[in-house]
């Protein structure tokens, strides 16, 4: 089934009510809340059922279960930002299995600030090669099982603004690999598997007025993490990350969004955690992965446009590339890609939309349904 046929079925398997929730580990996962909810003491706490369902190139079709509790601690203000813990379990068309379980956490009215994952997944991806220059035909598809801890602890030094420390770990075991392929030969870094053993910090500025459907504010997120063999990990190397955005509305609620992506790398880094071109939220066109290396600078933006009744439409553009080197990079060479949407609201308390999105970087495009926005 094509995915232009599924979408009137999804939404009309949606419409009674739908949630999101947030995965740091492939960006594609979102799901769907169908089910009873229990609400006690003001809505402090919840009790969601959800089942899954998604499409992104990267798994193709995909579904399963979910349980989802969200709370606000019991000396917290009702007005502050809702808790949650959730558990998923997911299946894909690519056999792809997934169990995995995101928390979010606001302490002390949002004096702090405790996110990440526990997960596991046996998963399967395409490699195309290190660097800009792969051709679309170089591609290998490679097996992997491991499991996962990330944990970012923050706490709030000014209005807006939080800093901490963050923790990442994958067991990164590879199962089975192309034969005739570029990593079957053994020569690249993280080619045999391996421990990811990361620890860094994160200082983060939010004024957004929303967390799912932004209209003005800003986010930016800037953390710093070492790989090393003192904490466990099989590989030596350092990484900058900066994600920041921007968003601005005018009289008729129309918003400009913008992005801006980097990371900058220097030492082992494995293959697999290289800095990723393309996906359902960076570069939408490009099949994540599709280009990969140790530096990738990225710039989109989008703008969202509200039809009528619930729905609205969105237009996007984005350029970027990967480099070796921080001063290797080539303004004439980066990347395009560009696209369109359609978005139906289905929480108008939380502005929560489903995300249909078509996007071109190469001779094929690729398809998105998924909920929320991309940034």
């Amino acid at each position: 089934m094509s995915n232009c046929k599924l979408l009137p079925l999804v939404m009309a398997f949606l419409f009674a009510n739908i949630s999101r929730a947030k995965t740091n580990s492939l960006h594609v996962i979102d799901t769907f809340k169908i089910t009873k909810t229990d609400s006690t003491k003001n809505k402090r706490f919840k009790i969601i059922g959800l089942p899954l369902l998604f499409y992104v190139p990267e798994t193709k079709f995909g579904g399963g279960g979910a349980g989802l509790v969200t709370f606000k601690l019991k000396n917290d203000s009702i007005n502050t930002r809702t808790s949650s813990v959730q558990f998923d379990v997911a299946y894909t068309q690519l056999k792809q299995t997934l169990v995995y379980m995101p928390f979010q956490l606001w302490i002390r009215n949002e004096t702090y600030n405790v996110y990440g994952e526990i997960g596991y997944y046996k998963y399967n991806y395409f490699f195309w090669g290190i660097g800009d220059k792969q051709p679309s035909n170089l591609k290998e598809l490679y097996d992997v099982k491991f499991p996962r801890l990330k944990i970012n602890a923050l706490k709030r030094i000014a209005p807006h603004i939080y800093t901490g420390i963050k923790y990442n770990y994958d067991n990164f075991q590879i199962i089975r690999l192309d034969t005739a392929g570029l990593l079957s030969k053994g020569d690249i870094t993280g080619s045999k598997g391996g421990i990811v053993s990361s620890l860094g910090f994160v200082v983060k500025y939010d004024s957004r007025d929303n967390l799912f459907y932004p209209t003005k504010g800003y986010l930016a997120e800037f953390s710093f993490q070492v790989d090393d063999k003192i904490i466990g990990s099989s590989f030596s190397n350092n990484r900058i990350i900066f994600d920041g955005s921007a968003y601005f509305t005018n009289e008729i609620k129309h918003t400009v969004a913008l992005n801006f992506y980097s990371v900058i790398g220097n030492g082992d880094i494995p293959f697999n955690q290289m800095a990723l071109l393309g996906g359902a939220k960076k570069m939408r066109g490009f099949y994540e992965g599709r280009y990969r290396d140790k530096n990738l600078l990225m710039l989109q933006t989008e703008y969202r446009i509200p039809l009528f009744w619930r729905l609205g439409a969105v237009v996007f553009i984005s350029t970027g590339n990967v480099s070796d080197k921080v001063s290797n990079f080539n303004v004439n060479q980066f990347k395009l890609a560009y696209g369109g949407g359609l978005r139906v609201l289905l929480d108008k308390k939380q502005k929560i939309n489903i995300r249909f999105d078509i996007g071109w970087a190469e001779p094929k495009p690729n398809f998105y349904l998924t909920v929320t926005e991309a940034f």
